[in-house]
């Protein structure tokens, strides 16, 4: 069973995920996207290949809800896909121009909304907020 400090990680870290998102869809105008697509896009824009298994992987959800969540991407005009030349059967999901675009901006969006949150803590307390983050994302990816 999580400890109570875990549990109280687990619930304000869902809180500042939400915070965040809300901000942002009440500044962004026209496309709305969920925090699912814009981590599908953030992963595809880090690899140099993306094929749809991986990223279903990644996103821990099935295969076929991956498909249907990179088809409304295609249709929104932020992915494209390119055919694997060493297996015709696969293909590579890569981001658009758009798709590019939009990741930046909604970038630069989370950055600004994290920096204001984190004006609540003085520039020691930012740093080390920092720091901690780094150290648990760095230990987890090496113990994957």
């Amino acid at each position: 069973m999580a400890s109570r400090e875990a549990k109280q990680l687990a619930w304000y870290s869902f809180s500042l995920a939400h915070m965040l998102h809300e901000q942002i869809k009440t500044r962004v105008k026209g496309q709305h996207l969920s925090p699912t697509q814009i981590q599908s896009l953030v992963y595809i824009h880090k690899r140099e290949t993306t094929l749809m298994r991986d990223l279903a992987h990644w996103l821990s959800i099935a295969p076929p809800s991956a498909t249907v969540l990179i088809e409304g991407l295609i249709r929104l005009g932020l992915v494209c896909r390119k055919r694997n030349k060493d297996d015709r059967r696969a293909w590579y999901l890569k981001l658009t121009p758009q798709g590019e675009k939009l990741l930046r901006d909604r970038f630069d969006l989370i950055a600004e909304n994290l920096h204001r949150v984190t004006l609540v803590l003085n520039q020691k307390e930012r740093q080390e907020f920092i720091r901690l983050l780094k150290k648990i994302v760095t230990t987890q990816k090496e113990s994957e």
